[in-house]
């Protein structure tokens, strides 16, 4: 594991969600309370598409990591009693806070359910990238989320209009 996530810092970013793994309706009740957190105002670099891709695989790595170790937590759950149940909350929380700490130590954005917004050079244009995605594809405007993403490789039909 990667020192990031050893380190157990407090403070975050945005809210973001767990894996997509199959959690109980209450797990992810709890895994999103747990993950509104007060967060510094922290600045976001601005990338050209060439940099916010040659960011996606560190992005991926540790995203990656973070989504195998929730798997863990997950599996814990199942078997989890009352005593042990609030220590995995902690766990849990201190996880996502490190995803968080992670890619905002890159200049991005957290988003939810592993998504990551990067700041484009048009100040009104988010490159959009979630879990699973090799390079970034999609965009969106600042003002919009994630369901309204384009793809950016159809020649740029909607660019800068509307979506």
């Amino acid at each position: 594991m990667i020192g990031f996530l050893a380190s157990g810092r407090k403070g975050g970013g945005a809210i973001v969600a767990a894996s997509r793994a199959s959690f109980s309706n209450r797990h992810k009740t709890l895994i999103l309370s747990l993950l509104v957190r007060n967060h510094p105002v922290h600045p976001f670099r601005v990338f050209t598409l060439e940099q916010a891709n040659s960011a996606v695989p560190r992005v991926a790595r540790v995203t990656a990591e973070v989504q195998q170790r929730l798997d863990e937590l997950r599996r814990s759950y199942q078997q989890a009693t009352a005593d042990t149940e609030s220590s995995l909350e902690e766990e849990t929380r201190a996880l996502l806070g490190s995803w968080q700490d992670a890619i905002l130590a890159i200049g991005a954005e957290p988003k939810g359910l592993f998504t990551v917004d990067f700041r484009s050079p048009d100040p009104n244009v988010l490159w959009c990238w979630t879990v699973s995605e090799p390079e970034i594809t999609h965009r969106h405007f600042t003002w919009e989320s994630f369901k309204n993403r384009v793809d950016i490789r159809d020649g740029g039909s909607g660019w800068l209009g509307s979506n």
